[in-house]
């Protein structure tokens, strides 16, 4: 009798962004180096996206659920003018399955939240810098 060792399951999901939300958010400088303001503004929305993103895994790990519905906001706040509409979803229904203390479906959301804001670091820059 063979043994087969588990499968782990990594799911990869892309983040695709809304080039025309994306332009139009880019479009809002007051001129100056475009580009440059592009990767600086960039480099903001990404820490920013990581720093909400950490708050939001502590408050989980803490059973802080209101405050877990406050930061997946402020994620989907972020997400939606760059036209980031997969993080945004997923945000707002990590928000919503807070109030409900569903613990399973809130794990699985939060980590695909997760895993979605990670890949938002691949997608955002290269488009900004191509738009910028």
């Amino acid at each position: 009798m063979s043994q087969t060792a588990p499968i782990r399951l990594r799911p990869v999901e892309p983040v695709s962004v809304d080039p025309d939300r994306l332009a139009q958010f880019l479009s809002c400088t007051d001129g100056g180096d475009a580009r440059r303001w592009a990767r600086q503004a960039m480099c903001g929305i990404l820490d920013d996206l990581a720093d909400t993103m950490a708050f939001a895994e502590a408050a989980f790990q803490a059973g802080r659920f209101a405050r877990l519905a406050q930061v997946s906001e402020e994620i989907g706040a972020i997400c939606t003018p760059l036209g980031l509409d997969l993080p945004a979803l997923v945000a707002a229904r990590v928000a919503m399955l807070s109030s409900r203390h569903d613990t399973p479906a809130l794990a699985a959301n939060l980590d695909r939240l997760g895993r979605l804001v990670r890949g938002v670091s691949e997608a955002l820059p290269r488009t900004a810098v191509a738009r910028g």
